[in-house]
């Protein structure tokens, strides 16, 4: 560290001295990169030309081998850990496959019959309950141990296991029977999602998971998330309370000064919860589409993207309900979002062999099921952007819709041209044919008039 601190004047952590920051070269508050110190190994972000200054430093005084991330594809290795540029805006990590290996070699499931398990804890009855539980041998307690190890020592990447792992840390002095069968049902999911790996994205200036504060205000946002010691954050002092950790009078100073902003979240949304108690695949699988963790042998795509839109799509939908007094616009839009969230929940479904005329699966080869969905879909939607047109533009929408109007009574009064007189010769007809007689021609009469003063004579000239 005295070496990074002579290169390029860096600033450690007085928390926790193995961070550093770089600050700005002409001693301002900007930070231009930091990194981490593990024993012999580094790991550094921030700008080229002074991460470069520290490389050359230390090579100067050391024999150094480094790696650098310059473009997509680009890797790096940090304590076991390959750190790779899949995007621009994606850094993966990715734990060593060699000691998932091991890991299976201890609990003997390396060459057992894989079997799919879709959560990584149980979430009713544990074995560990029933009293004929007996204790593990000297022998199995070791390779329990063992196994154990690596699982805390992995625990960081494997962020749907942290409950498992944390629960059977608390048995680790008298494993039993019951923690054994748990050992091995965590270490085949581990096994079954090996391809599930932690993303970094690129992150934006106000915007978290949950917090959204605006750009403008050029601050970082750090979301940390508990399932109850956020009420202690609020607290001044300690009065009653008997048993607690120093941190907790630092971070009440910090919320005092402004420093934190503690709230509640709800719980759909707290992602606390999975390193706190068992939870379902479906839960499991959504919390952890909010932590960007992918699926590599799936193009990256996010891990319970479906669960994350359907929780997206219903969360859309109650917050329309609750605005108040439900219009014709409103029912629309809850009825489109209602057919989006459906058709996410139905992508995965199995296909329904028992009713050839389900309307999720169409008719014979032509799907007019599946038709009559998207065409309703589609015009749902299309009737929300007209209805929110006319919403966000009265005026404009008023203009146009007068205009159609008279276009349309323009091209009425166009197209009736001598109608009124055809019609009337029409009705002639009619009533002529209604008397039983043919259809009888007026005789024309030419009438010549004289007027002389007051007298008027009318003569008929004849037929």
């Amino acid at each position: 560290m005295c070496e990074i601190r002579a290169a390029v004047a860096a600033e450690p952590l007085a928390e926790q001295p193995v961070l550093f920051r770089i600050p700005h070269a002409e001693g301002n508050h900007k930070c231009q990169g930091g990194g981490m110190v593990h024993v012999d190994d580094m790991l550094a972000a921030g700008l080229t030309a002074r991460l470069q200054e520290l490389e050359n430093h230390l090579k100067s005084k050391f024999k150094v081998s480094s790696e650098w991330i310059r473009q997509v594809g680009d890797e790096v290795s940090f304590l076991k850990r390959r750190l790779i540029l899949v995007s621009p805006n994606l850094l993966v990590v990715e734990p060593d496959i060699k000691y998932l290996e091991k890991l299976l070699k201890i609990t003997g499931l390396d060459g057992a019959k894989e079997r799919y398990k879709a959560a990584p804890f149980p979430t009713g009855g544990l074995p560990t309950d029933l009293s004929s539980d007996r204790e593990l041998n000297s022998e199995s307690a070791s390779k329990y141990r063992s196994a154990l190890g690596i699982l805390m020592y992995l625990a960081s990447d494997l962020l749907a296991c942290q409950f498992g792992i944390r629960f059977l840390s608390t048995h680790a002095h008298k494993p039993t029977e019951g923690c054994w069968k748990l050992l091995r049902h965590l270490t085949a999911y581990v096994n079954c999602h090996k391809s599930h790996v932690l993303c970094l994205a690129k992150p934006q200036l106000g915007q978290g998971l949950i917090c959204n504060r605006v750009s403008e205000q050029k601050t970082s946002t750090l979301e940390m998330f508990s399932d109850s010691d956020w009420s202690l954050g609020n607290r001044q002092g300690v009065g009653r309370t008997r048993h607690i950790d120093g941190k907790l009078l630092w971070l009440q100073q910090m919320t005092q000064e402004k420093m934190l902003d503690i709230s509640p979240v709800g719980t759909a949304e707290n992602v606390g919860d999975l390193p706190t108690k068992p939870l379902k695949p479906e839960r499991v699988e959504f919390i952890l589409a909010r932590l960007n963790v992918r699926d590599k042998d799936c193009g990256y795509a996010l891990v319970g993207n479906a669960h994350l839109l359907d929780h997206r799509t219903r969360h859309h939908v109650s917050r329309i309900v609750k605005r108040g007094a439900v219009n014709p616009q409103l029912v629309l839009q809850i009825l489109a979002l209602a057919l989006q969230a459906d058709s996410v929940a139905s992508a995965d479904d199995e296909p329904n062999t028992h009713r050839d005329d389900a309307l999720s699966q169409g008719t014979g080869e032509h799907g007019y099921g599946e038709m009559f969905w998207n065409f309703l879909e589609q015009l749902l939607y299309a009737i929300f952007l007209i209805a929110d047109f006319l919403a966000e533009h009265p005026m404009p929408s008023f203009i146009v819709s007068q205009c159609v109007i008279i276009a349309v009574l323009c091209g009425i009064f166009l197209c009736r041209g001598n109608r009124p007189e055809r019609l009337h010769e029409k009705a002639s007809e009619a009533a002529a044919c209604s008397d039983g007689s043919a259809p009888q021609v007026m005789p024309g009469v030419c009438v010549n008039v004289t007027v002389e003063g007051a007298k008027v004579s009318v003569d008929s000239v004849g037929p």
